[in-house]
């Protein structure tokens, strides 16, 4: 092939060119659209998972709204608590005053009864 180039071959490698670049160009839209296809999927994923994350946010919020409305505090444990041993202490001073006057009952039966002499 040491001849002259001629206008054949000029127009062959020209279609050989120009199909090895359709083929390229064809390619690299395939590519485009599954980089667009992938990047929409992940901007939609994103979006839901910053829906879910407000939601959950939104929930516990009202979770703990709820548990303040709902328990207790610490100062109101310890106020009743208080109050329990309150009667606690009153029932147990009631209890050694029954003992006094149980005491005070046998006492005086013991008066009560005449002796019996033989």
């Amino acid at each position: 092939m040491s001849g002259n180039v001629t206008w054949e071959m000029v127009f062959a490698l020209t279609v050989l060119v120009g199909a090895v670049a359709g083929v390229w160009w064809r390619i690299e839209g395939r590519i485009d659209k599954a980089v667009k296809t992938v990047a929409d999927d992940a901007s939609l994923r994103a979006q839901a998972a910053q829906a879910a994350a407000s939601m959950a946010a939104t929930q516990l919020a009202e979770f703990k709204l709820e548990a303040a409305r709902t328990y207790v505090s610490k100062d109101d444990v310890q106020q009743v608590r208080d109050e329990i041993l309150g009667a606690v202490g009153g029932v147990r001073t009631s209890l050694d005053r029954i003992n006094e006057r149980l005491d005070r009952v046998v006492e005086n039966a013991a008066k009560r009864q005449p002796v019996h002499r033989p």
